[in-house]
């Protein structure tokens, strides 16, 4: 049976998403989702230099828009791992951390992998709610702390991913939902965050 110490330490080096980390992941997502959309509109539109572009080339920079967003949100989850683990004077490469960046190497293939399947089968419109989907499952496999908002999200995740889905041309709006939920609980949480110290 495990002593209240080694039950804290324990706590101490499993993997957190602070406030700090909630709003860079949710910032990503929203950018990518907005950034996307406007270059979307811009193919279809008349008369905009982005219309000139072909489907292959347009294809290659949505790909290189989401593949940015995705390593960005990935060092933000680092890092605010890092942050946390610091804060308690613990090792940042433990135990929870390699098991946590296994878990991210795998799941970026695994995601890659589909994008290429719906790709290759010329399903486009399948990769946002697959990557809502794996997304959601991420947070399930790496919230060791068992944290009721990391749940929420999944699950919330989840619900995009079925909802776009079920219906065609939402997957982007779904994402930027998603990353604006990030937003507001990180706001939140920092709120909270910061009630407590000043009490």
């Amino acid at each position: 049976m495990q002593t209240q110490k080694q039950q804290e330490g324990n706590t101490a080096t499993q993997v957190q998403l602070g406030p700090r980390t909630h709003l860079f992941i949710g910032s990503y997502l929203f950018l990518i989702s907005l950034c996307v959309d406007l270059i979307l509109t811009g193919f279809t539109a008349n008369g905009s230099p982005i219309s000139f572009l072909t489907v292959d080339l347009l294809e290659l920079i949505i790909f290189i828009v989401t593949g940015l967003g995705a390593v960005l949100a990935m060092i933000a989850l680092f890092w605010g791992h890092r942050r946390h683990v610091r804060a308690h004077r613990r090792p940042f490469w433990n135990a929870h951390s390699k098991k946590m960046g296994a878990l991210l190497l795998i799941w970026t293939l695994l995601m890659y992998v589909f994008a290429y399947y719906h790709l290759d089968r010329q399903e486009e419109q399948q990769i946002i709610p697959s990557l809502l989907l794996g997304y959601a499952l991420l947070l399930v496999l790496i919230n060791f702390s068992k944290r009721r908002t990391l749940y929420f999200l999944s699950f919330l995740s989840f619900l995009m991913g079925i909802l776009s889905f079920s219906f065609a041309g939402i997957g982007f709006k779904c994402l930027f939902l998603l990353g604006l939920s990030h937003i507001v609980f990180g706001f939140f949480s920092q709120k909270s965050k910061l009630k407590h110290i000043v009490s």
